[in-house]
């Protein structure tokens, strides 16, 4: 289903009724416009899924047309989005499902194509310095032992989820999902750790978390 077809003229004339029409102005409600566009948004993106069964040729045009979308939101990362497989942008695509009300909102996911040029300084305040020094450093050297192939967001989530077990005494889930998190793009809250890393890959997960360590 494409966003163009969801209300097309054709639906709007059987739901027209003379009976229904008002001398009041009418009065939009943002919320529920947004809210609708969301629920479009993520079904035509939920072609993308693996057990779809919608035909390729549909599937590569519904790429096409996101890539052009990240284009016009994210111009400085022109060159990064064209070149990126299709393979890649479908990912991405299925990552911020239910993350989009408007195409606008591409602009918040930059990150999956570039490394955050700025870090939410308010972020972690109440973490220990050495203690996010200490964090950053296990989750760096258990990353660099992880061979690429297995570098995923499934293990990703694995390997976070058994560090925080092994250290309950000492740290906390969300200190640990928020710090990688904050190094990889820049904020504590967003799109899972782990389709972040399936993403962008080890190579460049890595590079972030040791850009980051140096910055503390």
């Amino acid at each position: 289903m494409c966003i163009r077809d969801s209300i097309n003229a054709e639906y709007m004339a059987e739901l027209f009724d003379m009976e229904n029409i008002s001398e009041s102005n009418g009065k939009m409600d943002l919320k529920k416009l947004y809210f609708f566009n969301e629920q479009v948004i993520s079904k035509e993106l939920s072609i993308l899924s693996p057990t779809s069964g919608i035909e390729q040729a549909d599937v590569k045009e519904l790429i096409s047309k996101y890539r052009s979308q990240f284009v016009q939101a994210l111009p400085e990362c022109k060159e990064e989005i064209e070149s990126s497989g299709d393979r890649k942008i479908s990912k991405i695509l299925l990552a911020v499902r239910g993350r989009l009300k408007s195409f606008n909102d591409l602009k918040g996911f930059k990150f999956f194509f570039a490394a955050p040029d700025s870090f939410d300084l308010q972020a972690l305040e109440k973490m220990d310095l050495q203690k996010k020094k200490n964090v950053a450093k296990d989750i760096l050297e258990l990353w660099k032992e992880t061979p690429f192939a297995d570098f995923n967001g499934t293990n990703i989530h694995k390997m976070l989820s058994e560090y925080i077990f092994a250290k309950k005494d000492s740290v906390k889930n969300e200190e640990v999902f928020h710090l990688v998190r904050l190094a990889l793009t820049g904020k504590t809250s967003g799109v899972s750790v782990g389709d972040i890393c399936d993403v962008i890959g080890k190579k460049e997960a890595v590079s972030r978390l040791e850009i980051w360590m140096n910055k503390l």
